[in-house]
């Protein structure tokens, strides 16, 4: 390299691959390959993989095998958030219309209430949370469909168990319970299982009242979760994907959205959220930064058929935004996966519903309010363990 004239360096950067210019580096510079393989150098580059900071100090060995772990291109799975809770309340009061829809795949969906713009939901991070309650009832129905499956021959696979929630409902509400427990060891005692999971699988068990933050107001919707247990748990998911979805025959399918991650609780009325209040064009993006220096930088925007969208730069703030999507009236699309450029690094994940589209006159709903419908918005990678 002390050879080469120094003219030709830049040339050098621009057009070689940055992995090409490593390689040659560690074979002739002795001070450079020690650098790059120390615990400091290695510590830093996880740092920025996972886009998170304040993480403990791993020794070479671990966080190597850690790089290598996240570059490994294996099948991205679903990932499991449970929802907090959400500001935009639930449609006409009722419990089918809940904001938990949104973090799972189903035919069912989160709807606002009429007249609520910019409607925040949060969830956590199943993997950190003790199973109780709603957690412990998921993963209850999990085993027991699993036990039905096997023994029709057929096994339930992990990446499918997000389906099972679905299948335990159906049945349970479909067939006589005494029918269902026919072929038990104890059908009393798993009669009494079933309908204790089935409660705890209702999120507004004690009507959605119980639910409210608020008594005389039914916006801010809360749903119990450990939030120490989330805080200093070693499990982080790792987000490449989202799959969002607005399908169905809704009248105020959401068109602008936004997703934020954390790695610490942000309550859903920070004013960290509100500070993304109508961002219904590229544009006002651009003018948040450009007014808080310290906020993600929104990358350059991508047009694909029916959406616009893009991703963020860093930002040490501890709400981090990662997807900004507007769908477009031309070649209309109703759900999308947007594979990030960037991976990320959660146990939070943040959902804005920011405007709806109208399209109330084509479904002949008359309502002179609109609210905001969306089906899923769901995060896709792998977990990760960094204890």
């Amino acid at each position: 390299m002390d050879k080469i004239p120094s003219v030709l360096y830049a040339d050098i950067f621009v057009f070689l691959n940055v992995r090409e210019i490593f390689r040659s580096l560690i074979l002739v510079s002795k001070s450079f390959k020690n650098e790059i393989e120390s615990s400091h150098f290695l510590n830093l580059v996880l740092m920025w993989t996972l886009r998170a900071e304040g993480l403990k100090r791993f020794t070479e060995e671990n966080a190597l095998n850690l790089l290598k772990e996240l570059t490994n291109k294996k099948k991205q799975e679903f990932l499991e958030f449970l929802p907090c809770s959400t500001d935009g309340g639930a449609d006409e009061d009722q419990e089918s219309f809940w904001f938990g829809h949104a973090f799972e795949y189903n035919d069912k969906a989160w709807c606002t209430l009429e007249g609520s713009f910019n409607a925040n939901a949060s969830g956590v991070l199943a993997s950190t949370q003790d199973l109780i309650g709603y957690h412990w009832a998921n993963k209850e129905a999990v085993s027991i469909v699993r036990s039905w499956l096997k023994k029709k021959g057929k096994p339930l696979y992990k990446k499918n168990e997000h389906i099972a929630v679905a299948i335990f409902n159906h049945v349970v509400t479909s067939f006589p319970l005494d029918a269902i427990s026919i072929d038990e060891p104890d059908p009393e005692a798993f009669k009494q299982t079933v309908r204790k999971i089935f409660i705890n699988l209702r999120p507004f068990k004690s009507g959605i009242e119980e639910s409210r933050r608020f008594p005389n107001k039914n916006d801010v919707l809360d749903m119990p979760f450990d939030r120490n247990s989330a805080d200093n748990s070693s499990f982080y998911a790792i987000i490449n994907q989202l799959s969002i979805s607005r399908k169905g025959g809704f009248t105020c399918p959401v068109k602008t959205l936004m997703v934020f991650i954390s790695h610490v609780y942000i309550d859903i009325l920070d004013p960290s959220l509100k500070v993304y209040n109508d961002m219904k064009e590229y544009e006002n993006l651009i003018h948040v930064h450009d007014y808080f220096p310290s906020s993600a930088q929104p990358r350059e925007k991508i047009i694909e058929p029916g959406v616009e969208y893009c991703e963020f730069g860093w930002t040490n703030e501890i709400l981090k935004p990662v997807l900004w999507v507007n769908f477009l009236a031309t070649e209309r699309i109703s759900e999308k996966n947007f594979k990030l450029k960037q991976l990320v690094s959660a146990k939070y994940v943040y959902v804005k519903l920011i405007c709806p589209e109208d399209r109330r006159e084509e479904r002949n709903w008359n309502h002179e309010v609109m609210n905001i419908d969306c089906n899923y918005v769901v995060p896709k990678g792998r977990l990760i363990f960094l204890g």
